[in-house]
């Protein structure tokens, strides 16, 4: 059985008021209160009824016309939805001559409000499937496409809303769904609907019945990245591997997740939490959305994941795995600019201030003589930066303040440059210069450093 947010399964009832044959049918039975449901007739000359049947279905009675042109009557029973949704219905029975169906609304209560619906109806040719929107209140309805006939209850209709798109759809004899009509509505947008059954006789002057089952909201998954304490980004190596959480409700519908369109591996899966492994990293890309793919499309997390590069030891310039004199003498050389480059910056840091200067070089030859503290994790196993700074490979990103070139006066984060002005960027993480870099100011600026990657736009602020 499919799985439903508000789920009720199969239906068996009294025929009291449902015939299955041309006879004229008795008055409706006294209605009774469905819990979590809104029950009533839009646009009734005679009050219909709507009841729970034995064991879990529902019979929906009454006298009315159906959809038309201008206007509109049937008996509901609906819930009020906002967002995207989708809601199917098993039809059961119908009234010869009557129709049944579902409906997301923007009004039950005008005849002419904006709507999209997916009916069947009972007829000599046997059952026939319609669907139909109004676009905007008070509007001719249409009734776009080929009606589908040649069908036999019971029947599965459905109806599911992603933005301001409806599509309804019908279950072929296999169970799955063939969409029968797609329409843009942008008159629903950001409207709590009323979505849910409804039932005509045909005639304002003829009662009829229609009973249905397995009715409610597909379960749609709810995600929201909690990643050790609500992080909104996931570090991991560029070989992948590293697990992500997320958590939410009706997380056990997710059927695959994507990052930066490389599938990731579902490790556990229940309604409220989410474990899946990061994929190997693809070069070149720092940082990738979460995606993930569930009954009723795809939706994009707030969740992150960085590739952060190889993992490092601290001091170890040389990737041997431990600290040596050969890497104090590469980092000499280094400093002194004759050194080859480093292929691992961040393991020149040895004491984790984000820069690479003569107190690196003291610090490296202290630990190694047993006269200074160790580094910085990661020391002496290798991992990444635990201040989530990336690590090997990846560029890392400067921590700069502006001043003004010459005078050497700091300018404040709102100060208004002109185009031609000259400010100095000052900072760490710059792969040339450590400490200082020039650029000229524009409109909108790209900063220039020989060697940096990648280039940053900065803008007046």
């Amino acid at each position: 059985m499919r799985k439903f947010v508000h789920t009720v399964a199969t239906i068996a009832f009294a025929a009291s008021c449902v015939a299955t044959a041309s006879a004229q049918l008795p008055a409706c039975p006294e209605s009774a209160v469905i819990e979590g449901w809104e029950a009533g007739d839009l646009h009734l000359a005679t009050a219909g009824s709507s009841r729970p049947a034995a064991p879990t279905g529902f019979e929906l009675c009454g006298a009315s016309a159906g959809f038309g042109d201008d206007d509109d009557s049937y008996r509901f029973l609906t819930r009020r939805q906002g967002g995207n949704f989708a809601f199917e219905a098993e039809i059961a029975t119908v009234s010869p001559g009557g129709s049944a169906g579902i409906v997301a609304r923007r009004s039950q209560r005008g005849p002419a409000s904006a709507h999209v619906r997916i009916t069947v109806r009972l007829d000599a040719g046997g059952v026939t499937v319609d669907s139909g929107f109004r676009r905007t209140d008070g509007v001719p309805a249409s009734l776009p496409g080929a009606s589908v006939s040649g069908l036999a209850l019971p029947l599965r209709l459905r109806i599911e809303r992603r933005g301001n798109t409806f599509t309804t759809a019908y279950a072929d004899a296999t169970g799955q769904f063939v969409p029968h009509l797609t329409a843009e509505l942008p008159a629903l947008e950001g409207s709590l609907l009323a979505v849910g059954m409804m039932q005509a006789s045909g005639a304002d002057d003829a009662t009829a019945a229609a009973s249905f089952s397995d009715a409610g909201f597909v379960a749609s998954a709810v995600p929201r990245a909690d990643t050790s304490g609500c992080a909104e980004a996931v570090t991991a190596p560029e070989s992948g591997g590293a697990a992500a959480t997320l958590r939410g409700a009706h997380l056990d519908h997710v059927r695959a997740i994507h990052v930066a369109g490389r599938p990731a591996e579902i490790v556990d899966a229940a309604a409220e939490r989410l474990v899946f492994t990061v994929p190997e990293g693809p070069g070149g890309i720092a940082h990738a959305p979460v995606v993930i793919d569930e009954e009723h499309g795809s939706t994009t997390l707030p969740l992150r994941v960085v590739w952060a590069g190889r993992p490092f030891v601290r001091g170890d310039l040389d990737g041997s795995g431990r600290l040596s004199r050969g890497d104090l003498r590469r980092l000499d050389r280094y400093l002194q600019g004759r050194g080859p480059a480093l292929s691992c910056p961040e393991a020149a840091d040895v004491d984790g201030n984000g820069r690479i200067d003569a107190d690196d070089l003291t610090r490296l030859a202290g630990v190694l003589a047993g006269t200074a503290a160790a580094p910085p994790a990661p020391y002496p196993a290798a991992g990444f930066a635990p201040d989530g700074g990336l690590a090997c490979g990846l560029p890392r990103a400067p921590r700069i303040r502006l001043v003004r070139s010459g005078s050497g006066a700091a300018l404040p984060a709102d100060a208004e440059l002109r185009e031609g002005d000259v400010v100095e960027i000052r900072g760490s993480g710059f792969p040339r210069d450590p400490e200082r870099a020039t650029v000229l100011f524009g409109d909108v600026l790209t900063r220039v450093l020989e060697g940096s990657t990648p280039a940053r736009s900065v803008r007046r602020s």
